[in-house]
């Protein structure tokens, strides 16, 4: 049998540890890693604190953000019954326009031209519906004017409602059938 010897090979020329070499580098790569984990706290808690005041920020203007979506859908519910109620308001007057049954400035203006002088009306009260009666109320100055008011008012058959004076002013209520013009009626 063949033995084979283990060779020791030592290249040192000094074989002992220097501690103090030893212990200045352990030393300072301890002193080193405290420092690397003191500014690693430091760090991870100045974020924390932004991260904190930043996600409270955050959760007032997602609050802020929702009541302005309540408010902007309330809003807009009003803004549809608003314009639902228009709508029906001008659909009725478009069915007017488009009928021209109801002349309500050809009979302010009748009413205007035969008024005479000194004599001014007071209320009006129109009907929207074809032939309907038109009520006004005058004030003249005199009995004469009230007179010719009557006389000018009679190719609409003037039914006197009512007629007072009171310190030199007549008031009179008459009832009119202002009826429009042929031209102006659809059925």
């Amino acid at each position: 049998m063949i033995r084979i010897s283990k060779i020791n090979y030592n290249l040192a020329t000094n074989k002992k540890v220097d501690i103090k070499k030893s212990g200045l580098y352990w030393s300072g790569l301890l002193i080193l890693s405290l420092v690397f984990l003191v500014f690693g706290i430091n760090t991870l808690s100045i974020r924390d604190k932004q991260m904190r005041s930043d996600k409270s920020k955050l959760n007032f203007y997602n609050k802020r953000l929702s009541d302005m979506a309540q408010k902007t859908t309330l809003y807009e519910r009003d803004v549809k019954k608003i314009g639902f109620a228009w709508r029906d308001k001008v659909k009725f007057a478009n069915t007017l326009i488009s009928r021209k049954v109801f002349d309500l400035q050809g009979k302010l203006n009748v009413l205007e031209e035969i008024l005479p002088l000194g004599v001014y009306i007071k209320d009006l009260f129109i009907k929207v519906q074809p032939g309907s009666s038109v009520q006004v109320t005058v004030v003249a100055d005199s009995y004469e004017s009230l007179f010719e008011t009557y006389k000018r008012f009679s190719p609409f058959d003037p039914a006197i409602k009512s007629e007072n004076e009171s310190e030199g002013i007549f008031h009179a209520r008459i009832s009119l059938n202002m009826k429009s013009d042929a031209s102006h009626e659809k059925d």
